[in-house]
């Protein structure tokens, strides 16, 4: 069942008192502590005006080095950054026509690997049907079978908030009737401490695409393969065989057993 909190704030907070109070009062390693923080993340939901004098000083400063630290696509601007969470506004456009690609991800359902509290702040929000899974189940192969089990339909009212669980929850994301604005306060680590993030096809109930984990690597592997160096191969093969991650492991034990001639040596 979707555990949709609901906003019983009666009193309006700065974005800096919201960034004080996650500095000092949340573990973001702690599910039940993000959820914890939703009355006083309520309470900026009345602050009808934060989100347009954020925006309105960027403006001023003729932009900057705006968005330097965001490594989020463009209808996300980051707020608030710090070393365990980032505080994010996200745009949801009102389209009809929208592919896989798309910036907002509409139609492409995927978990996170990461927890984070949404807020619907402005415009009647997006949809999404929601699914979850065993990710303790899940090997994390492309075309892998996955039990995906169906969880309602989420679309949050105006002020309303919901916390989606780090590799629990899934959804495929349908645009809103109007444009609608979200906040997110989310867990933010180092990238080697993220595990797997998932893209799944329905259809088939498994996975379609990777993100994160091995796939964050493969491609530094893949050149160092096409070198083919003697000092680069054998330090892949005690990654392949010291990895925790068993895709690491399988990938480069296979790859590095297939024969191949060095490359000759530029003299």
């Amino acid at each position: 069942m979707l555990d949709i909190i609901s906003n019983d704030a009666t009193t309006a907070i700065e974005l800096g008192e919201l960034i004080e109070h996650l500095q000092t009062e949340v573990d973001f390693r702690d599910q039940a502590s993000i959820r914890d923080c939703a009355p006083i993340f309520a309470k900026l939901y009345l602050n009808r005006t934060f989100l347009a004098k954020y925006i309105l000083e960027v403006l001023k400063s003729g932009l900057k080095n705006f968005e330097a630290h965001n490594r989020y696509t463009p209808p996300s601007i980051v707020l608030a950054s710090a070393p365990q969470f980032l505080v994010r506004a996200n745009l949801w456009r009102a389209t009809e026509q929208y592919e896989k690609l798309d910036l907002n991800v509409y139609g492409l359902p995927h978990d996170h690997n990461f927890d984070f509290l949404t807020l619907s702040y402005s415009g009647p929000g997006y949809g999404s049907k929601m699914y979850t899974y065993d990710y303790a189940a899940v090997r994390g192969m492309i075309g892998e079978k996955v039990k995906l089990q169906e969880n309602g339909f989420l679309e949050l009212q105006p002020g309303e908030m919901y916390l989606y669980r780090k590799n629990v929850d899934v959804h495929l994301q349908l645009p809103p009737r109007k444009d609608s604005i979200t906040i997110n306060i989310m867990a933010n680590f180092k990238d080697g401490e993220f595990p797997n993030q998932y893209i799944f096809d329905i259809a088939t109930n498994s996975i379609s695409n990777i993100l994160g984990g091995f796939s964050r690597q493969k491609h530094v592997f893949e050149i160092a393969l096409s070198l083919n160096d003697p000092a680069c191969n054998d330090v892949m093969k005690r990654i392949s065989r010291k990895s925790k991650c068993e895709i690491t492991r399988a990938f480069l034990s296979n790859r590095l057993n297939t024969n191949r001639d060095p490359l000759p040596l530029r003299r």
